[in-house]
């Protein structure tokens, strides 16, 4: 795949995260998709739908930018900096509603074949969000 072809999908990726829209997501998976970060869920597409859907159900106003994509060519890789805020209205990591907002910070890269998404790996820091989540201000705020 070329540069702008594994670009413009890494920004249809992260479109995914940030408005909770499913569509197209199952066109933009391989077959075979495999979720390398499956805490918690199902490492194939289902369980990629179903973490999406749960992220927005905690986060029904979640907005998630994308603050850098990266791509290598050769591999065939994006790597996504994002940050995303988001009131928390539903059950989210065991933590019941809290009303509060919170904002999200990770890394997405995802390893594009063919004009899809055949692989990903996905990092928050689970513990900034937690601590949000109790009603504490992150150091840096």
């Amino acid at each position: 795949m070329r540069r702008a072809e594994i670009e413009t999908l890494a920004r249809r990726w992260i479109g995914f995260w940030r408005d909770g829209s499913l569509e197209g997501l199952e066109d933009a998976k391989a077959d075979d998709f495999f979720d390398r970060s499956a805490a918690g869920h199902d490492a194939d597409r289902a369980g990629l739908k179903a973490e999406v859907s749960a992220l927005h159900r905690a986060f029904p106003d979640l907005e998630a930018v994308a603050d850098s994509i990266s791509v290598d060519v050769a591999l065939g890789v994006a790597t996504i900096r994002w940050t995303a805020t988001g009131r928390h209205e539903g059950e989210f990591l065991g933590v019941p509603p809290s009303g509060r907002r919170v904002s999200l910070h990770g890394i997405e890269v995802i390893r594009c074949s063919d004009g899809v998404v055949a692989e990903r790996w996905g990092e928050w820091d689970e513990g900034a969000i937690l601590t949000q989540l109790a009603g504490f201000p992150l150091a840096a705020e």
